[in-house]
């Protein structure tokens, strides 16, 4: 999965990303690689013990990549409401999403409710397969909030099936219709 997640995230060229999910911090400087100078990437990882492998390989990469990262060793619960205040996000451009898959759709929830997204932002989820995350993924394919799309692809370190969401926001407002969400484009 490591050169479609290059692949997507240089040709985006994004300046804000948030990883939900560090782990041993490959994705992050996978992706940090890519990014255009002065971008930001903040990553969020609670486990401590993940978070020192990450914060040790993120720091073998070099300055020029770890100077783009900023991770986090906090709940994401407790981190996507602060990211305006305490990290100056005004809204991010990518998303990349791969912690525990029980949450995927309580954050990405998250960040809707505190406005972090933004028309065209691109959130991409891994393991839609195996594990899977069927609440996550009902929501993105079912929403007008966003056009997804899945990308096919083993699981690490095996054959097995799995895909990757690549969901982009729409950028969704209110009406005022009794309608909770409408496409701009829908709009009288």
């Amino acid at each position: 999965k490591g050169p479609i997640l290059r692949g997507i995230v240089e040709e985006l060229a994004p300046m804000t990303c948030l990883e939900l999910g560090t782990y041993c911090g490959y994705s992050a400087v996978l992706m940090a690689s890519v990014l255009p100078k002065r971008s930001r990437f903040i990553t969020l990882e609670a486990q401590e013990g993940s978070l020192k492998v990450a914060r040790q390989f993120i720091k073998l990469a070099g300055t020029e990549i770890s100077d783009k990262i900023t991770i986090v060793g906090k709940l994401s619960e407790d981190v996507i409401p602060t990211l305006r205040e305490d990290f100056l996000v005004d809204t991010l451009d990518f998303v990349f999403i791969d912690h525990w898959k029980k949450l995927y759709l309580r954050d990405l929830k998250l960040l809707e409710s505190h406005g972090l997204l933004r028309k065209g932002t691109v959130i991409l989820a891994d393991n839609m397969i195996i594990p899977g995350a069927p609440d996550y993924l009902e929501y993105v394919q079912s929403s007008d909030k966003y056009q997804t799309e899945l990308i096919h692809s083993t699981l690490e370190y095996s054959d097995m099936e799995d895909a990757l969401a690549k969901s982009v926001y729409q950028g969704l407002i209110t009406d005022n219709n009794n309608r909770e969400w409408v496409n701009r484009e829908t709009l009288p």
